[in-house]
């Protein structure tokens, strides 16, 4: 019995599962001795087949592990649209914001108003809560309207 207790007390060392690349050339199977081989031709027979079939079982592993990944790359990819949809449409970019301030400072000085009230009346004309909010396809829609409010005065 202290044998067996020294046995199973002793750390068992076990191989951790190959990380490496699976060979790319296949291993062959190994010739099957004659039935009256000796037994050394029969271990070494299936020594090789034991190698044989750990190849074959790392390739179906990796097989596996692509596989999954590329599932894993379809779902991503198939969420793209979704994606895209939900992105709500580009606002005007920073250049552009700078010059709906000067085209409001510009007709605040022209039509003697506030700019709060030009800025109260662009927000209204595009349905906007700041002008920051507009549309970039829209900017030609807010020059216009930028520049019939100048026609007005005129």
């Amino acid at each position: 019995m202290d044998v067996l207790y020294s046995w199973a007390a002793a750390p068992q060392v076990r191989e951790a599962p190959s990380t490496k690349l699976v060979p790319s050339e296949p291993i062959v199977e190994p010739t099957r001795p004659a039935a009256d081989a000796s037994l050394a031709d029969w271990h070494e027979y299936y020594v090789r087949m034991a190698a044989v079939l750990e190849w074959q079982m790392e390739v179906e592993a990796w097989r596996g592990g692509i596989e999954d990944r590329l599932e894993g790359l379809e779902a991503i990819t198939g969420l793209i649209p979704e994606i895209l949809e939900r992105l709500p449409a580009p606002t005007i970019t920073p250049a552009h914001q700078h010059k709906v301030k000067y085209y409001v400072s510009q007709l605040s000085q022209v039509m003697g108003q506030h700019p709060a009230t030009i800025y109260s009346a662009l927000y209204a004309a595009f349905n906007v809560p700041r002008y920051q909010e507009l549309l970039e396809a829209q900017w030609e829609q807010v020059e216009r309207w930028f520049q019939a409010q100048l026609g007005r005065k005129g």
